[in-house]
C-alpha cells in the first residue's frame, strides 16, 4: 500500500504540474470571500485556501452569486460593475460584464437565469442573461441587498436599515414589510437569503436572524465577542449557512437550526475588506436548481488525475507482462 501511495502522489504531482499555475477550478461545495482590492479568496468548505480570484479592477467586492453554466458572479462595488468567473476559474470576457451604476452590492438570479442587481448607490436592476438592462424598479430607498421569492414575483432587500422590505416586481409597487431586524437585537440589515422553505436568513450586524415566512423570529447565531455580520449565503448541503464580519474578517458556518458554527475560515484580511460570501453549488429560492444543474462541473484536476493513474497503472500491467 506504501508503493502504491507514492506512485499516486508522484502522478497527482506531476499532473498537477502541468497544469496553468493561473487558476484552478470552481468546485462543488467551495466558498469564496470577497475580500478586497477587486479579490475573491477561494476556499474548500473545510477552509483550505485554493486560490485568490482577481477582477483586475480594484476597489471592495461584495456580493457574489453563481448562474445556470457555472459561473462565479462577483460585484466590483467601488468600480460600479459586475465581474465574472468561469468554472475553470479564469475570468470570463467580457470583463465587466454589466455596469449596473454606482455601487452594485447584492446580485440575485431568477428561474429564467435573469439577473437583479441591488445598489447601494440608487433602486435595484434587472438584466437579461446577455446583460442588457431589462428594467429599474422604484423603490423609496437604496436597494444594497436582495434575495428572489421562489414565487419569482417579489423581492426582499434593504437598504442596510433595520428593516427587511419586499417588493412586487409585476406591479413595481412595495409590499408590506417582512420583519425589523432592530427588534431582535440587530443593529442592521445587510445580506439576506431566503431557504426552501420560506425562511429568511439575515446578516444584522450583532448577529444573524432567521425567519419563518411570515417574518417571526425562530432562530438567531451569533459568536461570543464576534459583531459586524455582513456577509451571508447558503451552502449546497441544505443544512448550513455561512456568514462573514467585516469586523474581524472570519467567516462562520452555522447549522441551520444550530446554536455553534461548525467551521471558521479566517481570511487574513483584518476588519474593514470582507464583505461578501458565496459558495458553489448553493440553491437559491429564485433560482432554485436551475443554478446547480449545469453549473457543477467536474473538476478539472480530478478528472485529469485520473487519466494519469489509470494511464500508470496500464504502463505498469504492461511491464510486468513484458
Amino acid at each position: 500500500m506504501r508503493w502504491v501511495t507514492q506512485i499516486t502522489s508522484a502522478a497527482a504531482i506531476a499532473l498537477f504540474a502541468a497544469m496553468p499555475a493561473s487558476a484552478a477550478p470552481l468546485n462543488f461545495g467551495d466558498v469564496f470571500a470577497a475580500v478586497n482590492n477587486g479579490h475573491v479568496n477561494q476556499y474548500t468548505n473545510g477552509g483550505i485556501f485554493i486560490q485568490q480570484l482577481n477582477t483586475g479592477l480594484g476597489g471592495f467586492t461584495t456580493g457574489m452569486a453563481i448562474d445556470s453554466s457555472g459561473n462565479l458572479n462577483v460585484t466590483n462595488f467601488s468600480a460600479g460593475n459586475v465581474s465574472r468567473f468561469k468554472p475553470d476559474g479564469t475570468i470570463l470576457a467580457p470583463n465587466p460584464f454589466i455596469s449596473p451604476g454606482g455601487s452594485p452590492e447584492s446580485l440575485a438570479f431568477d428561474a429564467t437565469g435573469q439577473l437583479y442587481v441591488g445598489r447601494a448607490g440608487g433602486q435595484f436592476q434587472r438584466f437579461s442573461a446577455a446583460g442588457v438592462l431589462q428594467q429599474t424598479y422604484s423603490t423609496p430607498v437604496n436597494s444594497d441587498w436582495l434575495d428572489l421569492a421562489s414565487n419569482q414575483t417579489t423581492m426582499f432587500y434593504n437598504n442596510e436599515g433595520g428593516t427587511i422590505r419586499r417588493w412586487d416586481l409585476t406591479t413595481n409597487t412595495a409590499l408590506p414589510d417582512f420583519a425589523n431586524n432592530n427588534a431582535h437585537g440587530g443593529s442592521s440589515s445587510f445580506a439576506l437569503r431566503i431557504l426552501p422553505n420560506g425562511h429568511v436568513l439575515s446578516a444584522a450586524g450583532e448577529l444573524a436572524l432567521e425567519y419563518d415566512a411570515s417574518g417571526v423570529l425562530v432562530n438567531s447565531y451569533d459568536v461570543v465577542g464576534v459583531d459586524n455580520f455582513f456577509a451571508l449565503n447558503l451552502d449546497p448541503d441544505g443544512t448550513s449557512f455561512w456568514t462573514g464580519s467585516f469586523g474581524n474578517g472570519t467567516l462562520y458556518k452555522f447549522p441551520i437550526g444550530g446554536a455553534a458554527p461548525t467551521t471558521t475560515i479566517n481570511t487574513g484580511v483584518g476588519g474593514s475588506s470582507l464583505f461578501g460570501v458565496a459558495v458553489y453549488g448553493e440553491v437559491t429560492a429564485g433560482c432554485g436548481n436551475n443554478c446547480t444543474s449545469t453549473g457543477v462541473p467536474e473538476p478539472a484536476s480530478m478528472t485529469l488525475l485520473g487519466i494519469g493513474l489509470v494511464a500508470l497503472a496500464a504502463r505498469r500491467r504492461m511491464t510486468r507482462k513484458g
